[in-house]
């Protein structure tokens, strides 16, 4: 199971300094060495690709989001 990791301090630290520094980092085991990147392509079985996190804080959502996901299938929630 991969974890990717939406780093907020990263993203204040971005907006503040006007750097570009990525905020998502990718382990594709808890062990492994953590890549960091501003973007994420998440792939099915067949190696389609079923969803995408994006960071782009120089064109945010218009609630001001910075990080989403964003795909084209049905999404299930789960309540508390």
């Amino acid at each position: 199971m991969a974890i990717v990791h939406v780093n907020s301090n990263t993203i204040r630290s971005n907006r503040k300094n006007q750097a570009q520094n990525p905020p998502l980092s990718v382990r594709k085991t808890r062990s492994a060495k953590a890549q960091y990147c501003d973007g994420v392509d998440i792939f099915d079985s067949v190696g389609n690709v079923v969803a995408r996190v994006v960071y782009q804080p120089s064109t945010p959502l218009s609630c001001g989001a910075q990080v989403w996901i964003e795909t084209v299938y049905d999404v299930g929630v789960q309540d508390e």
